[in-house]
């Protein structure tokens, strides 16, 4: 999940954020919208791991977080937003062994 806000702030006040998913594979990631991500997570049994299987994911999770970054830039141009210069951040990741 990220957050997109802008860049610049022109106005005094509050801040905008749209919040967006990325889901899938490198080479095949794509844009969910927050009604979608909201119904990826209703979907979901979450459940905490054990730090040794989440140590075991390290390489496959910084691979992936990678790119998606890049992904995330080329996605969100597809896409109208109220803003035109981007900043990106992180919320949470949720792994998926299937």
């Amino acid at each position: 999940m990220i957050a997109v806000s802008s860049r610049v702030t022109d106005k005094a006040g509050a801040t905008r954020r749209l919040v967006f998913g990325i889901a899938g594979q490198p080479g095949a990631l794509t844009l969910l919208k927050d009604w979608e991500v909201l119904r990826a997570l209703n979907g979901c049994t979450l459940k905490a791991e054990p730090a040794p299987a989440l140590e075991e994911r390290a390489i496959r999770t910084q691979a992936w977080l990678a790119h998606s970054a890049v992904a995330a830039a080329e996605l969100l141009r597809q896409v109208e937003l109220p803003f035109s210069s981007l900043h990106i951040a992180e919320l949470a990741l949720l792994w998926t062994d299937t």
